[in-house]
């Protein structure tokens, strides 16, 4: 077994770092120099689960069911029943209307499944997000719904969606 530095198996290095962070400290560590990258993102999910309680996981995904599938979708793809479609916004009269711009697209439900969306995200990130809602996007703001405990169950499950 690889033996870590005390530091980086603590619930404060898992709410500091996206998983992506997580990783790239620990490929940069002597210990795992030995190990694949796939290794080392076997040990990322590790670190993840070691963070986490199986309560807090249950309490999320029943959280997620009941309150965020509506629009992020049942397996969190970002294609629920009341998630917005995409729609170009109005383009300079000097582009085409056939051909929108990066950034001309109006924003779509974050895809959970994704590694590319969800593994560049930090807990504090998604907690941020969930407490103060969208910002403009039509996600509400839970901060005065859900309690701190359900806030991080949520954040919680997320990250076990894509698995």
């Amino acid at each position: 077994g690889v033996s870590l530095p005390p530091e980086l198996r603590t619930r404060e290095t898992y709410l500091r770092l996206s998983p992506a962070e997580a990783w790239q400290t620990l490929r940069a560590l002597s210990e795992t120099a030995s190990l694949t990258d796939a290794q080392v993102w076997d040990l990322t999910v590790w670190l993840w689960r070691s963070a986490t309680r199986p309560e807090a996981l249950a309490l999320g995904a029943q959280l997620y069911a009941q309150n965020c599938a509506a629009c992020h979708g049942e397996t969190g793809a970002g294609d629920g029943v009341l998630a917005p479609t995409p729609v170009p916004s109005p383009a300079p009269l000097s582009v085409p209307l056939s051909s929108p711009l990066p950034g001309h697209i109006l924003p779509t439900m974050p895809d959970f499944t994704d590694p590319g969306q969800i593994l560049g995200a930090s807990p504090a990130l998604l907690y941020g997000k969930i407490i103060r809602g969208g910002m403009g996007t039509g996600m509400p703001a839970w901060g005065t719904i859900f309690t701190e405990e359900e806030i991080w169950a949520l954040v919680d499950y997320l990250y076990t969606i894509e698995n």
